[in-house]
């Protein structure tokens, strides 16, 4: 990492800025529910705008200042991945919504959107076989469509992206030149499958399970990326797919699946199917890095400490070693430790934990991310 990376360490901090990185303490207060989110301050409408290329139009929700002395900047929240709403709804939280409310009292324009097939956007036949780059292009779509509006100031828009929803800001902002700049909220850095591995790993462990059974899980993925490699047949692959974990696991009771499932340990070709579809066969090969190299514009990439899907200790150097690469002068890294994949407070940052904390989001987050964008905005000096 170059001189110019700079460590400062506080009492509650690190902070890593410009290559920054930073460690920042939570804060102890309990993030507003959307119940809970006192409604002053912001304004919001409904929109419906038109993805050409693929066919789909996408609905969502574009929350506004209250008041404006002129255009404002604005972002699009591109979300994690599977069928997510303009929410990202996961049982009783709604992040996106509690992100844009914050962001709009801040003086900042947002746009979230349900995905392709998803919620009131249309393409319900086009989610399954939809890759990483056909929802980067409906995130494109989402800036063009913010372009066109008098509200937004068309050269402060933004994107903030979740999992893989960080992943697919990059490869929007290198073929367009209408980002100003990126916030990366738990984005892969590393290569993918990387990731997975790691992510299995450190979920199955954290559920409890044996070593055994552990690697026996990180078998199956290991495996499973093989078949999917060497076999193009999705039909076919099915098939060696299902020998595989009948090999590797052996025939199973009843009770002995529940308890592995009980682990987070794969028992059935069912729970690996979404990686032997289009998007699956896109996603899994899928190295990040090569973009962020081509990555300009200002970066805030954060992470929680304690996030068992995108790990910090594995994406977070990653991240900050590609956009040295690449030249970027203005990119800030920050690890929450005490935050899991959701940027919830968590014990050990299990996603069986995700549903029952009562946080939505730490306000830390939500302060780092409008602070962090208002400097490079209305208050860019």
């Amino acid at each position: 990492m170059s001189s110019k990376i700079k460590i400062v360490i506080t009492a509650l901090s690190i902070i890593f800025i410009m290559g920054s990185i930073l460690m920042v303490g939570n804060q102890q207060s309990e993030a507003k529910s959307p119940t809970q989110e006192k409604e002053v301050g912001y304004k919001e409408r409904e929109v419906k705008y038109k993805n050409k290329a693929a066919g789909v139009t996408l609905a969502g929700t574009l929350t506004l200042p209250q008041k404006s002395s002129g255009p404002v900047p604005a972002v699009l929240l591109i979300a994690g991945s599977g069928p997510m709403d303009r929410d990202e709804t996961l049982g009783p939280h709604k992040p996106f919504k509690v992100l844009a409310k914050h962001l709009a009292q801040k003086g900042i324009a947002v746009l979230r959107v349900d995905k392709r097939g998803v919620g009131e956007s249309t393409g319900r036949g086009k989610f399954d076989t939809a890759t990483t780059n056909d929802f980067a292009s409906d995130a494109q779509a989402g800036v063009n469509y913010l372009k066109t509006l008098k509200d937004i100031n068309s050269n402060q828009i933004g994107l903030i992206g979740h999992s893989e929803g960080a992943m697919i800001a990059p490869i929007v902002a290198k073929n367009t030149d209408d980002v100003a700049f990126i916030a990366s909220m738990a984005g892969p850095a590393a290569p993918v499958k990387e990731v997975i591995l790691e992510q299995v790993e450190l979920t199955t462990r954290a559920q409890g399970a044996p070593e055994e059974l552990i690697k026996k899980n990180l078998k199956t993925f290991k495996l499973m990326s093989k078949i999917l490699k060497k076999e193009e047949s999705e039909e076919k692959a099915r098939t060696k797919l299902k020998k595989m974990l009948t090999k590797n696991l052996g025939e199973l009771s009843e009770a002995q699946k529940r308890k592995y499932k009980a682990y987070g340990v794969v028992t059935s070709y069912e729970e690996v199917k979404d990686f032997n579809s289009a998007w699956g066969r896109n996603f899994l090969p899928y190295d990040p890095e090569a973009t962020l190299k081509q990555v300009k514009v200002p970066v805030l990439a954060i992470n929680g400490g304690l996030d068992l899907q995108v790990s910090s200790k594995q994406n977070l150097p990653a991240m900050a070693e590609a956009l040295e690469d690449a030249g970027n002068k203005d990119y800030t890294i920050v690890k929450f430790p005490r935050l899991n994949h959701l940027f919830q407070t968590a014990k050990t940052g299990s996603p069986a934990e995700y549903e029952t904390i009562k946080e939505t989001i730490s306000p830390s987050v939500l302060n780092t991310i409008s602070s962090w964008i208002l400097e490079r905005t209305i208050n860019k000096k």
